[in-house]
């Protein structure tokens, strides 16, 4: 006879624990009158019939827990009840009227006040979604485990997916999260997959421990779960297949990288989990490389069915070519409309910052015009978005929902790394220039636009590439055509260089160019600064500091 394998002995000991827990927490069961009923009544009597069960069977319930409820109170030396005054207690001398109010108030006063739910349930439960109480989890596992983490599963897809419409939180939200929850309900691969990221994403939160062995049970399940689905010619590629390898993909290790030096950040570094996903867990190389061949196979990401799927497939596909400075794999996929068109018309009712961007136009006088076009549209892109960031944080009216800001981020950073060449044989054809715009550009990005974790953004290699192009032959006749854009390309440069050996050589660098065109105070750096890419709240504090090493180094 075969022993049984760890993985089935690890769930049959989870569930008798659950069970025992169960078991002490109820005390003595009396015997019970069993009534089955139907999940499906054929008609109204049978219909009627069942709900008086299920109200009997509640009320049966409700009064058992208020039998065991004095068993389970504090003793009199350690429950602060007992020095409670004499008079709060009723006594049989009370009578008539008086004695039933004051009864009918302790008996309000006593019930336990029931906590408002979160609103990612009110938006669920107004999309009319809700689990059938006749319908099991496909696990094995038991009920109250699988209870418990239900509420952090739910959370963490509301997350991910935001309201796109503030007129309309509750249907967008409810909508895509319930897609994706009943999709997970009703497949074994999806529900494991699930579990394994609301332990894994508590762990995190919470103390960075090792994995606890529900944790490495859900997440050796979901493997062999995975394993079934794409030894299966119809399911290796389903859409279910695809939502599984992708949460898998979401979740790899952890990054533990300390910077001693790195630049400032802009706001809204948690939008949707950007602050776990995008830098402190790195994702799973194996299952991101499986998805993309699942996709590929598929036939591209505008197969998928699932609602919010090919968004989150490109939020992921964004975040690992983030990490590379690389090209998405991907196309853009946007929720709603055209996001281009969106962005610019909310940041055209944005009445800040009237300079940013309008020194780019210089490109045009350097550059091939039709080289240098998608650069622009990106680099106006990006403008625009400052301008949405600088209208949250003075709060006018009518502003975005997050969930739209998170659509327009992933957008413009998908557009910007879009321009990244193909392979190192195309770099020889891309003029420096272009290249240094679009490496600082990626620093700006990843400082206000897309602040991931700074342990995971390769600021120094940038810092490094830019001072490669700095010091080509073919970067002195730029210094005579557009200096105020070199100059900003080198103050981006040195602030990516912070804690790099590069550091010093950036300041040297930067003090013989302001020397050179005269300017000798920070207020009119900044001034110039603002004529390109530039955003106050994020890195002044950084260009001061910059300003202050400058003023050091020549004394």
């Amino acid at each position: 006879m075969a022993a049984p394998s760890p993985t089935a002995d690890l769930a049959q000991r989870s569930s008798r624990e659950y069970q025992q827990q169960a078991q002490l927490s109820q005390g003595p069961q009396p015997a019970t009158q069993w009534h089955f009923i139907s999940a499906r009544p054929t008609s109204k009597l049978e219909e009627r019939r069942n709900k008086a069960l299920v109200r009997a069977h509640v009320s049966r319930r409700s009064w058992a827990q208020v039998i065991t409820e004095p068993e389970q109170r504090p003793t009199p030396q350690t429950s602060y009840r007992s020095h409670a005054p004499e008079t709060d207690r009723v006594t049989v001398d009370l009578s008539g009227v008086a004695n039933l109010q004051h009864q009918e108030r302790l008996r309000r006063s006593s019930r336990p006040r029931r906590k408002p739910p979160p609103p990612i349930f009110s938006a669920i439960s107004s999309a009319n979604f809700s689990l059938d109480p006749f319908e099991t989890y496909p696990s094995d596992l038991p009920h109250q485990f699988i209870d418990r983490l239900m509420p952090s599963i739910i959370n963490q897809t509301g997350r991910l997916l935001q309201p796109f419409r503030l007129k309309d939180r509750n249907e967008r939200w409810g909508i895509f999260t319930a897609s994706w929850i009943r999709a997970a309900i009703h497949d074994r691969a999806m529900f494991h997959t699930a579990l394994f990221a609301s332990f894994f994403n508590s762990r995190l939160v919470e103390t960075h421990a090792a994995p606890t062995r529900e944790e490495l049970l859900c997440y050796q399940i979901s493997l062999q779960e995975i394993s079934r689905m794409l030894q299966d010619t119809k399911l290796a590629t389903s859409d279910e297949a695809v939502q599984t390898v992708c949460c898998m993909a979401f979740h790899g290790d952890f990054v533990v990288k300390r910077l001693r030096k790195s630049p400032r950040q802009g706001p809204f570094q948690t939008l949707q989990m950007l602050d776990l996903y995008g830098g402190t867990v790195s994702s799973s190389t194996s299952h991101t490389r499986g998805m993309v061949s699942m996709l590929r196979a598929k036939g591209g990401i505008g197969q998928l069915k699932i609602d919010g799927l090919p968004q989150i497939v490109c939020y992921l596909d964004i975040m690992c070519a983030n990490r590379e400075m690389a090209r998405p794999v991907f196309p853009f996929v946007p929720r709603f409309g055209n996001p281009e068109d969106e962005l610019l018309r909310i940041a055209a009712a944005c009445p800040f910052l009237p300079t940013l961007g309008t020194g780019f136009s210089d490109l045009d006088r350097v550059l091939n015009a039709k080289q240098v076009a998608p650069l622009s549209t990106v680099l106006r892109c990006m403008s625009a978005y400052t301008l949405v960031l600088e209208a949250f944080a003075v709060g006018i009216q009518h502003l975005p929902a997050l969930g739209l800001l998170a659509e327009l981020r992933n957008f413009v950073q998908h557009s910007l790394l879009s321009l990244t060449p193909r392979g190192s044989s195309n770099s020889d054809s891309v003029p420096p220039l272009f290249e240094m715009c679009h490496t600082v550009a990626i620093v700006y990005s990843w400082i206000v636009i897309f602040p991931a974790p700074v342990q995971a953004m390769p600021f120094h290699e940038a810092a490094m590439r830019i001072r490669e192009l700095l010091d080509s032959d073919q970067a002195d006749s730029y210094w005579t055509e557009v200096p105020w854009l070199m100059i900003w390309i080198v103050v981006m440069g040195a602030i990516a260089s912070l804690g790099s050996c590069e550091e010093q050589g950036y300041v040297r660098f930067l003090s013989r160019a302001l020397q050179r065109l005269n300017i000798h105070s920070w207020t009119v750096l900044k001034g110039r600064l603002e004529m390109f890419l530039w955003y106050s709240r994020a890195s002044d504090l950084d260009g001061l500091d910059l300003w202050q090493e400058i003023v050091q180094s020549r004394i």
